[in-house]
């Protein structure tokens, strides 16, 4: 039997790996119509908003997701709707979200250095030549490598 969520998931993760993030985005909505609790999609999904510069939308996925989410995810996406806030330039929201990773976990160090970096922003230090936006881009590429991408992290129900 065919399970069409997961068929639009794993085309979404393909699509997504090619960087072809407005497809993949079409096919992690449709994962979520086929079952709308799907919380790897809707990380996912905001995960395509993000590189396609589109931080509101992510947060909208993010926060969806965050309730559905199992408990060592969790970390991942308090993270990812950290950097979606620092995106908006919302950076108290950024660094109660990044304050929310336990010390410890290894998204922590990335979440330790974009509280900084959002606390000089609030400081009115907007760039410095070793931590901008672009920095935090990169923390965000590395996240999404532990996102559920993939057959054995999004396993048929």
């Amino acid at each position: 039997m065919r399970d069409p969520n997961h068929a639009a998931y794993l085309k979404g993760d393909k699509l997504f790996k090619q960087g072809k993030f407005v497809d993949a985005g079409v096919q992690f909505k449709i994962a979520i119509e086929e079952w709308p609790e799907d919380w790897q999609a809707m990380w996912a999904l905001g995960n395509c908003f993000t590189e396609l510069k589109k931080p509101r939308k992510a947060e909208e996925q993010f926060k969806a997701a965050i309730p559905l989410a199992t408990a060592d995810k969790l970390p991942h996406l308090n993270f990812n709707l950290g950097n979606a806030f620092f995106d908006q330039g919302k950076y108290d929201a950024a660094i109660a979200q990044y304050r929310l990773v336990p010390k410890g976990h290894h998204v922590a160090r990335s979440a330790a250095k974009n509280i900084a970096l959002a606390e000089r922003r609030m400081n009115g230090d907007p760039h410095r030549p070793t931590e901008s936006s672009k920095s935090l881009g990169i923390v965000m590429r590395r996240c999404q490598s532990w996102n559920p991408h993939g057959k054995s992290r999004h396993p048929p129900r």
